[in-house]
């Protein structure tokens, strides 16, 4: 298995400092060419990951410290066009809605469990041991338990120390600030599926670097030559443990028992990783992992359909057929008994793939396309489309059929649900799969906006599609 894990945090880091040494040369020389360059590297670094959003008010902050002869009027004016730019993903989240997390909790309860979790991130700084792909954080609403209250109290310490240092050592001082600034969206407000990811630190850890950096120097230079030896012995111990950490996880077998020793409380994941192991060819360990996943989620439609599968080949031909018919009844229900994306996509491949076994060829097609349809509401919502496009590429020729046979059917009625999947199909297809043109898809809203008296539900639609658009 080779992954670069999160490339797109590597880049905002990239474009993130790039942007930062631009916009102080700009203030040191009052070269446009300076700032031109460190706003593009800044929407660079922000349309990479936009966890950098909170990277304009660290740079306020370097001008408080640092640039005294600058009047802070100036350092606002300066910074307004990056503060405008930073607002991009809040208008992505909450105005428009687009939020592909699904199962969070409510933003404040994330932030209290952020508030231990960023004290892992601090132990794993320092004690990089135990290290793995998901961690098992116990998510909780009350301040006084699992310890939040004290986590609380650390948090309002460090700020408080830090706060003690703006006029003896300034680059401490704004380093602590600006890695809390750089947690912040999220380890902070913004609610994420999973309560922690240690990629999530590879921003705000530079800051911690430069704050220790800088106690170090200020200690003098015997302290900087032991950490330096202390840091010469490290990196071969470091380099082994990488390595071999790596060699736990260099397989998609691996990676999956792995993720699941530690992390079993999602289901959604725990569906993913039984689904990786039959893909990857290992049945016995799945049914082994479908016990253990019963056992901390409970019961669920998912498991039962997962179990069906495993023992698919022992059935006789009919028994077969009634769990395919099983399974295409679970998929076809009209209130979701299978919201998850991946398990969805993994039962639609295989009952198409099965029924040419059953059906005549015009059947078989006619059959995959109902299971389709009757799915499309949930793969075109906004929040699962550009998980479960996969799953439209395989069924393309079949989509394109679905969207005439509406087109048609849409001449003899005025159903606004019929309308409304007719103009979801046809967004789908044109921004995933180049299926006509903008203009073309534009005009299909018009048209069908122009023949209701309220077209309020489709304008909504609209906005959606224009928003991606712009996102291509």
């Amino acid at each position: 298995m080779n992954v670069i894990i999160q490339r797109g945090v590597l880049l905002a880091v990239f474009f993130g400092l790039i942007s930062f040494m631009c916009l102080v040369r700009f203030w040191e020389s009052g070269r446009r060419l300076d700032y031109l360059i460190a706003f593009l590297s800044f929407l660079l670094a922000l349309f990479s990951k936009p966890f950098v959003m909170t990277l304009p008010f660290v740079f306020f902050l370097y001008g408080v410290f640092f640039l005294q002869g600058i009047p802070k009027r100036n350092l606002l004016r300066g910074l307004l066009p990056f503060v405008a730019m930073s607002l991009i993903p809040v208008l992505y989240l909450k105005l428009l809605g687009l939020n592909v997390q699904v199962n969070t909790l409510p933003w404040y309860e994330y932030f209290l469990v952020q508030t231990r979790v960023v004290f892992l991130y601090f132990r794993l700084f320092f004690f990089p041991v135990d290290l793995h792909f998901f961690y098992d954080i116990t998510p909780d609403s009350s301040v006084f338990r699992n310890l939040t209250w004290l986590a609380i109290l650390a948090h309002l310490a460090v700020l408080g120390f830090a706060a003690t240092l703006v006029k003896r050592r300034p680059l401490t001082s704004f380093a602590i600030f600006s890695m809390y600034l750089a947690l912040l969206p999220e380890s902070g407000i913004f609610p994420i599926q999973h309560l922690a990811f240690e990629h999530r630190t590879y921003f705000p850890y530079l800051f911690l670097l430069l704050a220790i950096w800088s106690l170090l120097w200020k200690l003098g230079s015997r302290s900087l030559r032991g950490a330096a030896i202390a840091i010469l012995f490290l990196l071969p111990v470091l380099a082994g443990a990488t390595i071999a950490r790596n060699a736990q996880l260099d397989t998609p077998l691996k990676w999956t028992l792995n993720a699941f020793r530690y992390y079993k409380k999602d289901l959604n994941d725990n569906l993913k990783m039984i689904e990786q192991l039959i893909l990857v060819g290992e049945p016995e360990q799945a049914k082994t992992m479908l016990v253990e996943a019963r056992k901390h989620t409970g019961p669920h439609a998912a498991y039962d359909l997962f179990e069906g599968v495993l023992a698919y080949e022992t059935f006789p031909r009919e028994r077969q057929w009634e769990f395919l018919e099983r399974v295409r009844f679970v998929l076809h229900a009209p209130v979701p008994d299978l919201p998850f994306p991946y398990a969805r996509e993994y039962f639609s491949f295989f009952v198409v793939r099965r029924l040419p076994g059953f059906l005549p060829a015009d059947q078989a097609d006619r059959a995959g396309e109902r299971l389709l349809r009757s799915q499309l509401y949930v793969m075109t919502r906004p929040q699962l489309v550009e998980l479960f496009h996969g799953a439209l590429s395989y069924y393309l020729k079949t989509a394109l059929a679905v969207r005439e046979r509406l087109r048609r059917e849409l001449r003899a009625g005025r159903n606004i649900e019929d309308h409304r999947l007719f103009l979801r199909v046809t967004t789908a297809l044109f921004l995933y799969y180049d299926v006509g043109t903008a203009a073309e898809v534009d005009a299909e809203y018009q048209r069908i906006m122009s023949q209701f008296a309220d077209s309020s539900v489709f304008e909504a639609d609209r906005k959606i599609f224009v928003s991606q658009l712009t996102r291509r």
